[in-house]
């Protein structure tokens, strides 16, 4: 008797057009073959599915496709419904024909965009203390925090990814009114207009959405190399006085990137801000007279911050719906760069000390071109490499000091990207 109730309610609610419910005609298709595998492998993963168990006992177990106080509509596939054939197969089940309803997921998802996302996160953010603890002289306490944090960021990750997707919600649908709330949150509609084009149905649908965000805003941490400044621009002026010729120096060409945020609009154009800082860029001579008399050390050094802001246009962007994870982008930014240069001189004998010593902020301006490559791990995280050419407004140092001869600081130069971007 109880399997010849299920299948009187099964029969009647098949045909769910008589229910007022309107199916709105696709747009012309836009993806290949391989395009709509990938969108339905990400929507096994994000659709909310559901075992509608009845009073009989039996299951039907789909998508939810449109739930109110009298009625749950239930798509018996994983597929998203969006061919006409498909809207036949929908099942409307009266709420007091259900016992419980079980919320689950069609497919388990990997906890590995869990993992790398706090990997990322907390790594960076240890890399970053480690070099402001630091101030960019060594590597050391950068590299111990960023592996603490990459160790601790992958663990708490993969274990949030992994409660979220192990998550079941049991509900009595004989409960209160905010439970039956819950299903209508979670349905892929809220009203009975269904619609068989994806654009259409994610435009009407917050699960859609939710599935295939557009994400706008990106925060970007990275580095960039290219040319000393500090150290091209001393040797010269230096090697063509009488003083010792600059046999050895040492120096650095990296930049970081501490703070880069972006806003993406119209899916190709991209407006940014991003505050960078460099190590010290320095030059050390010593000098020692072969009688072991007289010693010389030069100490020049600058160590620079600056600001840019960007504008980039996307070459072939990534869909909201992620059917491909690498795009090109090109652009152009206002630079500003404040270098502080520093110069020590020190002379000492047997009989006297000299010391010299100047100090001076200056600030310049200029253009960056810019071209980047970006991968995406997933729609959240992207890593890139790319070039920058930065033309500078040169400086003139003039210092009145006898040991630090009047030269120019030219600070354009062609430089290296590498980044880490995460988008939300």
């Amino acid at each position: 008797m109880k399997h010849l109730l299920a299948l009187i309610i099964t029969i009647s609610t098949l045909n769910v057009y008589s229910q007022n419910i309107v199916a709105i005609k696709p747009e012309k298709p836009e993806f290949t073959e391989a395009e709509w595998e990938k969108i339905q492998k990400k929507w096994d993963i994000m659709q909310p599915s559901a075992d509608v168990i009845l009073i009989t006992g039996d299951t039907i177990r789909g998508q939810l496709i449109y739930a109110n106080n009298e009625t749950i509509i239930i798509y018996p596939s994983n597929e998203l419904m969006i061919n006409p054939d498909q809207f036949d197969d929908m099942v409307r089940i009266p709420i007091n024909d259900i016992d419980r309803v079980i919320l689950l997921k069609m497919k388990e998802g990997s906890n590995t965009a869990g993992m790398v996302t706090g990997m990322v996160i907390v790594g960076a953010a240890g890399v970053i203390t480690g070099l402001l603890i630091s101030d960019g002289w060594s590597l050391i306490p950068a590299i111990a925090l960023g592996a603490g944090g990459i160790a601790l960021g992958g663990w708490v990750g993969s274990k949030i990814q992994k409660a979220k997707r192990n998550s079941t919600v049991i509900l009595n649908t004989n409960a209160k009114k905010n439970k039956i709330n819950k299903f209508q949150n979670l349905s892929i509609y809220n009203d009975t207009v269904f619609y068989q084009d994806i654009n259409q149905m994610r435009e009407h649908s917050k699960i859609m959405r939710q599935a295939f965000p557009k994400k706008r805003f990106r925060i970007y941490f990275g580095l960039n190399a290219g040319s000393s400044a500090t150290t091209k621009a001393l040797i010269e002026p230096h090697n063509s006085t009488d003083r010792p010729t600059i046999k050895e120096h040492d120096y650095t060409i990296m930049y970081f990137d501490f703070f880069n945020i972006s806003w993406r609009f119209a899916n190709r154009y991209i407006v940014g801000w991003n505050y960078f800082k460099s190590r010290d860029d320095y030059t050390l001579i010593y000098y020692n007279d072969p009688t072991g008399e007289t010693k010389k050390s030069y100490h020049y050094y600058n160590n620079a911050n600056g600001t840019i802001l960007y504008l980039d246009y996307v070459i072939k962007p990534i869909t909201k719906y992620f059917t491909k994870k690498t795009e090109f982008s090109v652009g152009a930014g206002l630079l500003h760069l404040k270098p502080d240069v520093h110069y020590i001189y020190n002379s000492w004998d047997n009989l006297k000390n000299n010391n010299e010593y100047f100090q001076k902020e200056y600030s310049i301006y200029g253009l960056q071109l810019r071209t980047a490559a970006f991968y995406y791990i997933f729609p959240g995280m992207s890593i890139s490499v790319g070039l920058q050419g930065n033309i500078y407004q040169n400086i003139t140092i003039n210092s009145g000091i006898v040991n630090l001869p009047e030269h120019t600081l030219k600070f354009s130069s062609i430089r290296a990207t590498f980044g880490i971007g995460f988008y939300l």
